[in-house]
């Protein structure tokens, strides 16, 4: 593991990113890792009701992080949290000032689900204002530096 990986923030979106992440990630993790957060943004439309309830929203998003603690060695220091904003990056990026995490990890997907959470604007306002570096896990087993 390298000391950029020691305290990593682990934004996932839905099902198949959190296994797909968490499984990639899994590799790089060992007794020195300090912390892993794995972060779900119920993302809110400002102006408009809700389409869930506060309840189930929390729900999805326990279902995603017991599908993160799967792919995870149990004896890792796993946190979870689950944030609702309209901002999904600016939320991503307090959080990781709040846990003052080394790195923000994630893995484009394929199928581009967990990429549309970082996808056009958004995407550049991370990897420009990110607190931290932002790391990409490949699908060939690599780890890319994308912004530091």
């Amino acid at each position: 593991m390298t000391d950029l990986l020691q305290r990593t923030l682990v934004p996932v979106k839905n099902s198949d990113d959190a296994i797909a992440t968490c499984t990639a990630l899994a590799d790089y993790l060992d007794g020195d890792t300090k912390l892993v957060a794995i972060l779900h943004v119920a993302e809110q439309t400002e102006g408009y009701m809700d389409h869930a309830s506060p309840e189930a929203l929390r729900e999805r998003a326990n279902e995603l992080f017991a599908l993160c603690g799967k792919q995870l060695d149990e004896s890792l220091p796993v946190r979870t949290e689950l944030r609702f904003g309209t901002d999904v990056v600016e939320e991503i990026a307090e959080a990781a000032v709040e846990l003052d995490v080394d790195a923000i990890v994630f893995r484009p997907c394929s199928e581009r689900r967990l990429t549309d959470l970082l996808s056009g604007d958004a995407e550049r306002r991370l990897l420009r204002n990110a607190p931290c570096p932002v790391v990409t896990l490949s699908d060939d087993g690599g780890v890319s530096e994308v912004s530091a």
